[in-house]
């Protein structure tokens, strides 16, 4: 962590609900599609999501050996959702340096 002088701002949530004001630089982490369940991204980095979130909003699946979250779905749980989904986030950030 370095302070650049510039004021930054960091958001945790959809980017299709952010409301665009010409960013320079947007970075995505969206879930990736896997047709294996342990693959996705929540429940195999749960415990990275659960610090993002301060543990708020996220069911614990207490019977699992890794306490994994609930799996929630996402327009990327699907081969086809995923392609559209990323389909809209590159239309929408077009205009900026977009890392995914």
């Amino acid at each position: 962590v370095f302070d650049n002088g510039q004021q930054n701002k960091a958001r945790l949530g959809d980017a299709m609900t952010l409301k665009h004001q010409g960013n320079k630089l947007v970075y995505i982490d969206p879930p990736y599609y896997s047709p294996l369940s342990d693959n996705e991204y929540v429940r195999r980095y749960h415990f990275v999501e659960g610090l993002a979130r301060d543990w708020q909003g996220v069911e614990i699946q207490e019977h699992t050996v890794t306490k994994k979250f609930k799996s929630y779905p996402t327009p990327f749980s699907s081969r086809k959702g995923a392609t559209e989904a990323f389909d809209l986030l590159f239309k929408r950030f077009r205009n900026d340096i977009l890392i995914v």
